[in-house]
């Protein structure tokens, strides 16, 4: 019976780890959640699914081949910390040594098959995918795509980590564009999501454990304190953003050409590990505006703010020259723009797909030359300049068909559907090289509603 196991998710991924849980199981795999904290085991055991809580496993000794100082700046980075300071990088690496004699323990004790991570990149996560890899378990990374509706799909891991950020123009030459895909990818992206699926209420913990886990998580992690603050809430709020239908339309009408800035959430892992360090929002801001103007000062600049950030920018001059709007106008902004300019936004492959130019100041599986145009702040004028003269729809054609077709799943992390589903577990299965005698799963690369590829 192979065993599939899930790599300490987040409470966001209940959706897609319930209904993947239920097909997997219905077809002969045996399933299992990783835990790495006191909320974790609580949320995912009211779940009612078989939870392993890795520091309840037995210690093995670590040797020094495992890289505890590297993955324990991935932590304090993800925390804020830049340039930690010298005990900051000790707590998060001597917690990490933890926890790696435990997972080895528990690798060692019950072997899954597979490893799958969903949108997580912390140091205990990397940690895993590395011990794993290490002891010759499978691993499938899992992380939000170019197009909403879409997951990454890789081996390696999400965003900077995957194998996709490694590759170059060349790579993608030998690729036939399907304009089928494409043209049906654009009308799903306009008619939203999905609006006939039923999807379960997750249940919340009782009051008493969370309680419990607060305190427990107050001494257990460094920052305790907002460790037990971020566990409280989480249990508290157990229910996932749903998919919103009709998110995507333009909330002004434009007066004419524009450029549009997306900005993101100031603790995202991808601005954190693979944008420019120190870098803040309204820096960027500033140097944006100042490009635009060079560029022509007749253009307007149009900032798409991060999800749920509208109260921290009402500061931001809304006036002819910028415009303000919500992380929900954001399809509908960059299909439209002159020229969008991001860190390393995932949702830049929509732009992509209407032929807009993007220019990206990070790492991001689209920072290909002649897909996007990767620059830094001081160079931005010049990169912007350059995005609208030259265009290279071929390659960004040939490209977005390659990811669409091949390297992403067509499955919504917070809506899954069966079509969606069937690809993620048969992405599992072509990795541990059995589907458990069950029939083999068929799935589409493409939108399944209201327009299919095919």
């Amino acid at each position: 019976m192979p065993y599939l196991l899930f790599a300490a998710p987040a409470i966001s991924g209940f959706h897609l780890h319930d209904r993947l849980a239920e097909l997997a199981m219905r077809r002969g795999h045996r399933v299992g959640v990783l835990t790495t904290d006191p909320a974790g085991e609580a949320f995912w055991q009211a779940q009612g699914l078989p939870v392993m809580r890795a520091q309840r496993h037995p210690r093995m000794p670590i040797d020094a081949g495992v890289p505890l100082d590297e993955l324990a700046e991935l932590d304090c980075r993800l925390a804020g910390a830049a340039t930690p300071s010298d005990l900051t990088r000790y707590r998060y690496r001597r917690r990490l040594a933890r926890l790696a004699a435990h997972l080895l323990g528990l690798l060692d004790s019950d072997r899954p098959d597979l490893i799958l991570f969903h949108e997580q990149r912390s140091g205990a996560h990397r940690l895993l995918h590395f011990l794993a890899r290490r002891a010759g378990i499978a691993t499938l990374h899992l992380g939000e795509g170019l197009l909403p509706g879409t997951l990454q799909c890789d081996g390696e891991g999400i965003d900077g980590d995957s194998s996709v950020a490694r590759r170059n123009a060349i790579d993608y030459r030998p690729q036939q564009v399907d304009t089928a895909l494409l043209d049906a990818a654009i009308a799903a992206l306009h008619a939203g999501p999905n609006p006939g699926l039923t999807l379960r209420t997750p249940a919340s913990p009782s009051f008493s454990e969370r309680v419990g886990v607060t305190l427990s998580t107050l001494w257990g992690v460094p920052a305790g304190e907002q460790a037990a603050l971020d566990a409280w809430r989480s249990l508290s709020n157990t229910q996932p953003t749903a998919a919103r239908a009709g998110a995507g339309s333009l909330p002004f009408a434009p007066s004419g050409p524009f450029v549009a800035l997306v900005l993101q959430a100031a603790d995202s892992p991808r601005l954190l590990l693979d944008g420019p360090v120190d870098l803040p929002s309204p820096r960027l801001l500033r140097a944006t505006q100042q490009a635009v103007a060079a560029l022509d000062p007749r253009l307007e600049l149009v900032v798409v703010l991060p999800d749920g950030a509208e109260p921290a920018w009402t500061s931001v001059a809304s006036g002819p020259r910028t415009r303000r709007v919500p992380s929900e106008a954001l399809r509908g902004v960059v299909a439209l723009a002159q020229v969008v300019v991001t860190v390393n936004h995932p949702h830049a492959g929509v732009a992509l797909l209407h032929g807009t130019p993007v220019v990206c100041l990070g790492r991001a599986i689209y920072g290909v030359p002649g897909v996007a145009l990767r620059t830094d702040l001081p160079g931005l004028p010049d990169a912007l300049a350059s995005a609208v003269q030259r265009e290279r729809p071929a390659l960004r054609e040939r490209f977005l068909t390659r990811m669409l077709q091949r390297d992403h799943l067509w499955c919504a992390s917070a809506a899954p559907d069966r079509n969606g589903l069937n690809g993620v577990l048969q992405a599992i299965e072509r990795a541990i090289g059995s589907h458990a005698g069950a029939p083999t799963l068929t799935y589409r690369a493409g939108p399944s509603w209201p327009l299919s590829a095919r």
